[in-house]
């Protein structure tokens, strides 16, 4: 979970604070200049529909998700292209890739002028703020050469050095195996994946390329896709006919009962049906990530980090929708709980 400290939400420090980052709950007529790190609800606490105290700067994807399905008015929503720094409040701030859920951003804030935008000298005091991220390799070369963090901000669910994470590839590699062993078995298999809004879709879009299998999704779900600028090739795998996908994409919180509810037993009223291919439930989640099962989970080794971040408080509860799917009659329900770390899991930051 996002922490909810204030002075964690202030930059470029809360002793110089000019914007708020991730920190609706802090909102305040006298600041009018926030940024929202990524569409995930436990960062966008505290926003509404009737924001009216400034304007808030996300990435591309964050903005059309705040706009066109949050509901925001346009007018008070600036999109940010990756990469390319903005002046603000005084501050040179650039997006980077978080590695987290689609449109996920850190921000890079070099501070260039006083509070009054009167210009530094160099060196200027530079901020990395991560919001929710997934540490890797590649990110590094994204802050420009030359250019010294003095300060990390960690807000990010996972960050303490008990929780580690395999990498995505390999999780969904592994995923990927066991249900080419299931599909083996009852080449009709369903697979049932349940996801956040936001969340996962590295994970049934890559079984789907995996596999070539297609993917079903509710009409809400698909246009929430829509506004995340998929690749072609993932948006080649969506159809809109159930029947022609062995996957299918439903809210989070996937249980025994519920999927035979909803996938194996008849509707009221119907026959009863005969037994048929087996679905198969996974519930990608990291609340109960640990060395000990994890999918070969490889301890990492955490640099010094200021301030400390805060502790899980639980599972991130995105927003979702279940939609209404079309029976597919079946005789066998597995949940699998797989720990990929994406979605409310991040991988712990490793030393620069």
């Amino acid at each position: 979970m996002a922490s909810q400290w204030e002075r964690l939400k202030w930059l470029p420090s809360d002793r110089d604070a000019r914007f708020l980052v991730d920190g609706f709950n802090f909102a305040t007529p006298a600041c009018a200049t926030y940024f929202l790190t990524h569409f995930h609800s436990d960062h966008y606490t505290g926003l509404t529909r009737s924001f009216c105290y400034g304007t808030v700067y996300a990435s591309e994807v964050t903005a059309r998700l705040l706009v066109h399905d949050f509901g925001l008015p346009e007018r008070c929503v600036r999109a940010l292209p990756m990469g390319q720094a903005v002046r603000v409040e005084g501050c040179e701030v650039t997006l980077l890739d978080a590695n987290h859920c689609p449109g996920a951003a850190m921000l890079l804030v070099r501070v260039v002028a006083d509070a009054a935008g009167r210009p530094l000298p160099p060196p200027h005091a530079t901020i990395l703020h991560t919001g929710d991220m997934r540490w890797a390799d590649w990110m590094a070369s994204q802050i420009p050469r030359g250019v010294r963090v003095g300060t990390l901000y960690l807000d990010t669910t996972y960050a303490q050095p008990r929780y580690t994470f395999p990498p995505q590839g390999e999780v969904v590699g592994a995923l990927a195996g066991w249900v080419a062993r299931a599909l083996a078995v009852e080449p009709a298999t369903l697979l049932v994946v349940g996801a956040y809004h936001i969340g996962k879709e590295r994970l049934f879009l890559g079984l789907a390329r995996a596999l070539r299998l297609r993917v079903w999704c509710s009409g809400a779900k698909r246009r929430v896709l829509a506004l995340l600028a998929l690749a072609p090739e993932d948006e080649a795998v969506l159809t809109d006919d159930p029947g022609a996908a062995q996957i299918h994409v439903v809210a989070m919180g996937l249980r025994p009962a519920a999927l035979e509810a909803r996938y194996l037993l008849p509707a009221p009223g119907a026959p009863a049906a005969a037994p048929g291919a087996p679905a198969l439930g996974q519930e990608p989640s990291g609340a109960r990530a640990s060395p000990d099962n994890m999918v070969e989970a490889d301890p990492m080794a955490p640099g010094p980090v200021q301030p400390p971040a805060a502790s899980p408080a639980g599972n991130e509860e995105e927003g979702g929708e279940a939609g209404q799917e079309d029976s597919a009659g079946g005789s066998v329900v597995e949940v699998v709980e797989l720990c990929e770390g994406e979605g409310e899991g991040e991988q712990s930051l490793a030393a620069a």
